[in-house]
């Protein structure tokens, strides 16, 4: 609840700085490639009811953003990364959640600072491989899918580059796979996914179409 009223807080500031600012000339760039880190509130231990079964890991993302209209954006995503797990006396496997992200966000603009609003929708799933897999193969694990709102701050630090967080949160569906006894059964849920939640990244701006 608390991350649903940080998003609406930003939305609404905003829209007060959008009113306040129809009348400036903003210029914005029409392409922006930006890389970071995500996930970094679950890292960092910060308790959580979602639905998402992946390990707690900071993942690193890659995003393309394209102005399509003044100050609004299309943005596509992926982050990822990889851990080793331990079950229990058996050999390390390997884990690697994959996030996918498609959506739009808004920009409103004050001095070096712009404040972003907007929406996406994601898909996550997850490879696991290793010699516990038996072939040494990757193989599909976890999935889920749904929309998530998005809220953020980015800043200015000249023409060409920009620093910015953003919070994310999805709700949506996912399947997972939990063992009863020495079965695994497949189950779907429905919940709260943060697919990637609190993320910290660089862009870089392409002022030409």
């Amino acid at each position: 609840m608390r991350i649903i009223l940080v998003i609406f807080i930003l939305y609404g500031f905003s829209t007060q700085i959008e009113s306040q600012s129809d009348t400036d000339t903003i210029f914005h760039p029409k392409q922006k490639i930006g890389f970071g880190i995500s996930n970094v509130a679950k890292t960092i231990g910060v308790s959580l009811n979602d639905s998402n079964p992946f390990p707690k890991t900071i993942q690193y993302m890659a995003e393309y953003h394209h102005e399509i209209d003044t100050a609004l954006y299309i943005r596509f995503g992926v982050s990822s990364a990889i851990s080793s797990v331990k079950n229990g006396n058996l050999r390390e496997y390997y884990f690697v959640p994959l996030n996918f992200n498609l959506g739009v966000e808004k920009l409103v603009s004050l001095n070096k600072f712009d404040f972003i609003y907007g929406a996406d929708i994601f898909y996550t799933m997850s490879l696991r491989g290793g010699s516990q897999i038996g072939t040494g193969m990757w193989q599909g694990d976890d999935f889920g899918f749904g929309v998530a709102p998005i809220g953020g701050i980015d800043y200015n630090l000249n023409k060409e580059w920009i620093v910015g967080i953003e919070l994310e949160l999805g709700v949506g569906l996912f399947r997972e796979f939990r063992n009863v006894g020495n079965l695994p059964r497949q189950n779907i849920k429905g919940g709260l996914i943060y697919p990637r939640l609190l993320s910290l990244s660089f862009k870089y701006l392409l002022w030409n179409s």
